[in-house]
């Protein structure tokens, strides 16, 4: 009977091993296909849960009907995506129409290297500068440009067809699981988990444009230059969790040394910005958030690097809000629990259990005798 067990719990962690090995390869090799569903999936949360509240407003005694408010989403959604691609476009151009006079400030910079650092860094130094070229880089950006934009294009395609279906989701939950209880647990669930992304996405939307603002004031009142190409790419840069904000502090912070070649203006700048950086992640994120994300932070580093290792500088804007929706899945299984408290931030799911009951196993539906 020892044997036997030994031989079975054996055989049960192959099958794990299996499993989990034939997920990696899905999510690597399926990345073309799968990606552009896991956005349009985030989208369609913050989307449907703003539509639900727009068409819910009552003018006069009429409310504004729910295929035409979410038909009014997906359009200002692409117009926004239009008019952000414009300013992107704008912002590079206005770098490649400024970099000979750029080019003229590294060269001085290296110059004063050689200075300090010795005459044999300096020409490696200028020999590495030398093999940069501007122009081919800005032309290697056509083709992911052009890739961006059909994907784009067929995110929205995908968050339409979503909007089309969510009118049928209930009545397929309903049929999957006749047990009432358990369709109830499942539906449960599935709006946890759209309240909790559309939440956080929501709420680091709006703490992002925050920190932004405070980082472009800064950048304008010091006088650095393309302080609108900074502060836009801070804006993004926020959703990364610990290495946005270290990456939104360091690039302005060289170019500032390019700029004004003046270390007290230099660490004026990261110093404010680190400040900004600091105020808005270590003090304010954690008192709006709240237990929204309940993830620990040793969790969230390990989940970005393993989503850009499998979905690359994508994969670390998409890491956390994956792991929100995979720690509230397993939380309400019961054979995934253990998971779930291993990824929290305190071990403690009580308060998300009081709402939401986890899920049992599914029992055959038993048919009276006629």
């Amino acid at each position: 009977m020892g044997a036997g067990l030994g031989e079975t719990t054996l055989g049960q962690w192959f099958m794990w091993l299996a499993i989990i090995g034939i997920v990696l390869l899905l999510l690597i090799y399926g990345r073309p296909f799968l990606l552009p569903i896991v956005v349009a999936f985030l989208v369609f949360t913050v989307f449907s849960a703003a539509i639900d509240k727009v068409s819910r407003i009552n003018l006069g005694g009429m409310t504004l009907p729910y295929w035409l408010a979410a038909t009014a989403g997906l359009v200002v959604f692409a117009v926004a995506l239009f008019l952000l691609y414009v300013v992107i476009s704008g912002e590079i151009l206005l770098i490649v129409a400024e970099w000979p006079r750029i080019l003229e400030r590294v060269q001085g910079l290296l110059a004063a290297l050689s200075e300090w650092f010795g005459e044999d860094l300096g020409a490696a130094i200028r020999a590495t500068h030398g093999e940069f070229n501007i122009v081919a880089s800005i032309r290697g950006l056509v083709s992911p440009a052009g890739f961006a934009i059909t994907a784009i294009i067929v995110v929205l395609l995908y968050v339409a067809f979503m909007f089309v279906e969510r009118s049928h989701f209930a009545g397929k939950v309903a049929r999957l699981f006749p047990d009432p209880a358990r369709e109830s647990q499942v539906k449960d669930v599935a709006r946890q988990v759209i309240k909790s992304v559309h939440r956080y996405l929501l709420m680091k939307t709006l703490l992002s444009a925050g920190n932004t603002l405070a980082a472009y004031a800064l950048m304008k009142v010091i006088g650095l230059e393309f302080a609108e190409t900074w502060a836009l790419l801070t804006f993004f840069l926020n959703y990364i969790p610990k290495i946005g904000s270290i990456t939104a502090t360091v690039v302005p912070s060289v170019f500032a040394l390019l700029q004004f070649q003046d270390w007290q203006t230099v660490l004026l700048i990261a110093g404010g910005l680190t400040v900004v950086h600091m105020v808005t992640g270590e003090i304010i994120e954690p008192m709006v958030m709240g237990r929204t994300l309940n993830l620990s932070s040793l969790v969230i580093m390990l989940a970005l690097t393993f989503w850009a290792m499998v979905w690359g500088v994508v994969g670390t804007f998409l890491a956390v809000p994956l792991m929100v929706v995979i720690l509230i899945i397993c939380s309400k299984v019961p054979m995934l629990r253990p998971v779930a408290i291993l990824l929290s931030s305190d071990g403690d799911l009580d308060e998300e259990e009081a709402r939401t009951p986890p899920l049992k196993p599914a029992r055959r539906a038993t048919r009276k005798a006629a």
